[in-house]
């Protein structure tokens, strides 16, 4: 399924299974240059535009509720 990821002004729209893991995706995007690296006391928060709600990034994206077409942003807490 293709979902879009949001960072501040960037938009990158990415395959995923819905089996993977929000946080896993997160990372390679992150090692990818995508995302800015958070301070070490920081935790990821991932927001769902479609439910309009935070989703916990441990989850799977089936388990989160995320499905294709979703808008996803990513901040810290």
């Amino acid at each position: 399924m293709i979902l879009t990821f949001v960072e501040d002004r960037k938009k990158l729209d990415v395959m995923v299974k819905p089996e993977q893991r929000i946080m896993d995706v997160y990372q390679r995007l992150l090692e990818a240059g995508f995302f800015s690296p958070l301070r070490d006391d920081r935790q990821v928060k991932v927001y769902s535009m479609r439910k309009k709600a935070y989703v916990n990034p441990m989850l799977t994206f089936w388990q989160g509720g995320i499905y294709a077409g979703d808008i996803l942003t990513f901040g810290a807490h």
